[in-house]
Parts: structure tokens; C-alpha cells; sequence
């Protein structure tokens, strides 16, 4: 789960299966601030990683260093939880809930996590 640039529209929540993600060239995929589609390329190489994955991820308005979520990630946390739930209940795994969508948020931004 994670702030990831696809060129859609600011706060869209998107879901990327595992298949994408494995033939991801590098570069395009870009989470955080991190090329996520070089360290997973780097991950081939050096056959490592994950037997299965999924990135569960929101359209940043801007990808840029700081403190906080923006108002337009803020708004997606709920959307993005939701996600992030019905994949782990698709994979077999249950999810316990933690109170509403949005707690944590808070400790996140502490933490430096936007």
C-alpha cells in the first residue's frame, strides 16, 4: 500500500495484480519515491522477492518529500483501506479491523509515512 503515480487522477485508489506486476518494465511504476518497477526488476535478478504480491495504491497529486498526507490522499485512505481488505480477503487472509478507515492516520503522518 503505498502513494504510486499511474498518471490518473489524483486520488484514484488503484489495485495492480500480481501478473502486472511481474511483467512491470522498469521504471513506469513509480511508488513513493521509489521506482517500485526497478526494485522489482532488481528482485528478478537477484531472484528475490515475494511468491505472490498486489499493490493496493493511490494517485499522489504530487510525489515530493515531506511530512503528512495531503488533503487528496487523506480522502482516499478509506477507499484504499476498503481495497486493501477485499484483497486480503481474496487471497484467504482475514483482516481485523482496527475502528474506522481513517484511524491511524495520524500516527502515520507522525511516523513521517504520507
Amino acid at each position: 500500500v503505498d502513494a504510486v503515480d499511474l498518471g490518473r487522477v489524483p486520488g484514484s485508489v488503484v489495485v495492480v495484480d500480481d501478473d502486472t506486476l511481474r511483467h512491470a518494465p522498469a521504471g513506469p511504476l513509480q511508488a513513493g519515491r521509489d521506482g517500485l518497477g526497478d526494485l522489482l526488476m532488481a528482485a528478478r535478478l537477484m531472484s528475490a522477492g515475494p511468491d505472490a504480491m498486489v499493490l493496493v495504491g493511490v494517485q499522489p497529486s504530487e510525489i515530493d518529500t515531506g511530512l503528512g498526507l495531503t488533503d487528496v490522499m487523506r480522502a482516499a485512505v478509506p477507499a484504499a483501506v476498503q481495497a486493501t481488505i477485499r484483497e486480503l480477503e481474496r487471497l484467504g487472509a482475514a483482516a481485523a479491523s482496527a475502528g474506522p478507515a481513517v484511524r491511524g492516520i495520524d500516527d502515520a503522518e507522525a511516523a513521517g509515512c504520507d
